[in-house]
């Protein structure tokens, strides 16, 4: 491994922790989404999703050691367990959107400098995202995605008048509209973490605001998704959006199958 590995929250403040030793394994497992159904004296029906709606899971095998082996070994346990919405690096320039979901340590007799863990980490997302977040408007033609894959628009932001319908849609009819409750900013976000209530949080996708005010976003052609995206080499200009009551800003990452 090149560089050290990092997580960091993907929303709110900053709490970057870059391992003191690398993990000795970073194990990925890629899963998308097939759909297989097996029919007597038929072809077998096979159903499949796009990538982006893949998932990822990924463990990470390693030990802390030394003066600070515990203190090390507690920052590494607060970040794959606490509920928020985490980047994991394993390159200094790509990492995975999602969440830890567990971290063990073994203390062994025969290992009394050593702190050894087994920390678990789950990504919504079939894809890695690009460390840089480029925001363009809905014409620009300089910054394109320099992944290799399809890569989804991470966030829009833009003012919007009460009663309007705003719409966003690609020139291939995907996106969203919808009547906006009240003036202000409009803010898009492709994943974000919203509270229930008594300590309960929940991963929403494809969400719309007002300030604090939740929109009710429609899938702006009923034969196509929601979801906004750039192609590998693509740029805003090359999706022809067409924007309606809205001037908004577009972000997204270069979008990227593995390190």
């Amino acid at each position: 491994m090149v560089t050290a590995i990092k997580i960091d929250n993907y929303e709110g403040s900053a709490d970057l922790l870059t391992f003191t030793v690398n993990p000795r394994v970073f194990d990925t497992q890629r899963t998308p989404f097939v759909d297989r159904r097996d029919f007597p004296y038929a072809f077998t029906f096979i159903g499949l999703t796009d990538l982006l709606k893949a998932t990822q899971s990924t463990i990470l095998t390693g030990y802390t050691t030394g003066a600070t082996k515990l203190s090390d070994f507690r920052d590494i346990s607060k970040q794959f367990i606490e509920p928020k919405l985490k980047k994991l690096y394993f390159s200094s320039d790509k990492f995975r959107i999602g969440i830890g979901t567990g971290c063990k340590d073994t203390n062994s007799g025969t290992r009394t400098n050593y702190v050894d863990y087994v920390a678990s980490f789950f990504s919504p997302f079939g894809i890695l995202f690009g460390d840089t977040q480029n925001s363009v408007a809905y014409n620009d033609n300089t910054d394109a995605n320099d992944g290799n894959i399809f890569t989804p628009l991470e966030e829009i932001t833009g003012s919007v008048t009460s009663g309007q319908t705003v719409s966003i849609v690609d020139g291939d009819g995907n996106g969203f509209t919808f009547v906006a409750s009240g003036s202000g900013t409009f803010t898009f976000k492709l994943i974000t973490l919203q509270s229930l209530g008594s300590g309960i949080q929940n991963a929403a996708f494809l969400v719309g605001s007002i300030g604090s005010t939740e929109q009710h976003l429609k899938v702006a052609n009923d034969d196509k998704s929601m979801i906004i995206g750039l192609e590998s080499g693509e740029t805003m200009n090359d999706i022809s959006i067409n924007q309606t009551n809205i001037t908004g800003a577009y972000k997204f990452r270069d979008g990227y199958s593995g390190d």
